[in-house]
């Protein structure tokens, strides 16, 4: 019995360790992991409940709170509350061993995070905002649910032409692979493609791009080959 007692005790206090860790530490940590893209400043509170500034490569990203539920750590799930300073919704993120859920999701992100899709991206270092969406979406052996990324404002440190237009990205889970949509909205570079994403295969994605303004011409042959017509393929990832 006291042997029961003394591990409850060591549990209990291992717990108060954890739930009183300083948010300051997750800038450590993520600066170690996304090799200084990702950072955290202006934090407060701790780990499990906390708020701090998001900045993706040196620029702010809007300011986020966050509450963990310990208590469903318990049932081996990593339950996560997100709310973006500003919004009356919050998103949740649940993880567990064998899956990922992300629900209610409505946050703007900067659009360099596309760079950690496919690092031929950097090359073109996107700039913007995305407005992301999803009600339900489960990543898991089997995918399911629907994500929707509105690009505003795009643009690109290869040209002077900003913005360079308004994009849609359409994600859609189908049993092991996300497929994966591109559409213009608006501007001076149209884009279009399509493509999937899966655990094993990664990213394929094809397209293409074209535009009227001369001054995205250097923009356009980065891309890839041309097709005719003033058109140019745009490829990324393994396909």
């Amino acid at each position: 019995m006291t042997r029961t007692y003394v591990l409850s005790g060591i549990v209990l206090y291992l717990v108060f360790l954890v739930a009183t860790v300083p948010v300051a530490m997750l800038d450590g940590i993520s600066n170690r992991f996304s090799n200084g893209k990702i950072r955290f400043s202006e934090t407060k509170g701790t780990v499990w409940q906390g708020s701090a500034t998001l900045g993706i490569e040196g620029k702010p990203s809007g300011r986020f709170s966050w509450r963990v539920s310990l208590d469903e750590m318990l049932l081996a799930r990593l339950h996560v509350a997100i709310m973006e300073e500003g919004e009356k919704e919050r998103t949740d993120v649940v993880l567990t061993p064998s899956e990922l859920e992300l629900k209610h999701v409505s946050l703007t992100l900067p659009a360099s995070l596309l760079c950690l899709f496919d690092k031929q991206l950097e090359t073109v270092k996107p700039g913007g905002e995305l407005h992301v969406h999803a009600d339900d979406f489960m990543l898991s052996k089997s995918i399911r649910g629907e994500i929707i990324a509105q690009w505003d404002n795009a643009s690109s440190s290869l040209t002077r032409v900003d913005p360079l237009g308004s994009y849609r990205i359409h994600a859609r889970g189908n049993a092991s692979n996300i497929e994966i949509s591109l559409e213009t909205l608006n501007g001076p570079l149209f884009l279009k493609g399509s493509g999937s994403w899966s655990q094993k295969g990664g990213l394929k994605f094809n397209g293409a791009g074209e535009s009227k303004n001369e001054g995205l011409s250097d923009l356009l042959r980065l891309a890839g080959p041309a097709l005719g017509g003033g058109v140019y393929a745009l490829k990324l990832g393994t396909s």
